[in-house]
């Protein structure tokens, strides 16, 4: 049903004041979600015949900690994508002690990390059922007719008032109560689908049971820090996208995938002054000829 995603206003070394600089040092996220609660996320399913690729020497994995940074995938054949996975993201453990998180950024690689602060946290035990009983209203539900979200719209953006820059994939925007929310994520209309991004303080008392985050700010004084709550129902789907800040993600109830891929990728993102800033132009579900390059991209899950 959701999850809960730590914003930290750190860049990486690469991000020096210039967009392009900034798209090149990000990961872009994927991710498709199956019933769940995160505070956090970015989801992509695909339901197309999977391929694979060879290659003719095994490649020298990189590690942090001693573990290694990724596990190569030899075959895709179980996947739902038309692309093939390059390997998958492997557990570290936590280690209060040691400077697990400077590792992994000067690494710039993804991680998923166990035994942290977050295993404490009373929002674990959430079910949808629970956050029903503490929840009266969502406001600003996104609404759209497929279950795909995106790409994002900033009306603000310089290019936003050329007519030949047209909206793609627009969804509505209502409020709705928290109850009837859940039951049409559980139990979808016919041709409705709904998914809520929002910050913590827009989640009333629950905002309580996310707590400890100390562990996991990289920055404890800056102002730039957020906290967001992300639920949706199975099978949403968020169009792939970078993120200027780092992020940690919390999965708090069912389950999500993710698909990463690194920041060389050539997945064409929009331009800063464009609405849909950060988000790439390739529909990785059907990519169009104009994106060949696509196919040569190497995504983690």
């Amino acid at each position: 049903m959701g999850s809960v995603d730590r914003k930290s206003s750190k860049r990486s070394p690469k991000a020096v004041g210039h967009d392009e600089s900034l798209f090149r040092s990000r990961w872009f996220a994927a991710g498709t979600v199956v019933v769940c609660i995160v505070c956090s996320f970015f989801v992509h399913r695909l339901n197309t015949p999977a391929t694979t690729k060879t290659s003719a020497a095994p490649e020298k994995v990189p590690s942090l900690d001693g573990v290694p940074l990724y596990e190569p995938v030899a075959s895709t054949s179980a996947r739902d994508r038309s692309f093939p996975i390059k390997g998958t993201i492997p557990k570290v453990r936590w280690s209060p002690d040691a400077d697990i998180i400077g590792q992994a950024l000067q690494r710039n690689f993804p991680v998923v990390f166990t035994n942290t602060a977050a295993d404490r946290w009373q929002a674990r035990h959430w079910t949808p059922e629970f956050v029903t009983s503490r929840l009266d209203v969502l406001s600003g539900v996104y609404r759209h007719t497929g279950p795909v979200f995106g790409p994002y719209w900033d009306p603000e953006r310089p290019l936003a008032s050329v007519p030949s820059i047209v909206r793609r994939n627009a969804h509505e925007v209502v409020n709705m109560s928290a109850a009837a929310f859940l039951d049409n994520i559980r139990r979808p209309l016919a041709g409705l689908h709904h998914y809520y991004s929002g910050n913590i303080n827009q989640i009333g008392r629950l905002a309580f049971d996310i707590a400890p985050t100390s562990p996991f700010e990289l920055h404890p004084d800056s102002e730039t820090q957020n906290i967001n709550v992300w639920l949706g129902g199975a099978g949403t789907i968020a169009d792939t996208h970078y993120d200027a800040y780092h992020n940690f993600n919390v999965q708090i109830f069912g389950t999500k995938r993710w698909t990463l891929f690194p920041p060389d990728a050539p997945l064409y993102p929009y331009p800063f002054i464009h609405p849909s800033h950060a988000q790439t132009q390739v529909n990785i579900r059907q990519p169009e000829s104009k994106f060949a390059r696509f196919a040569t991209a190497d995504p983690y899950e």
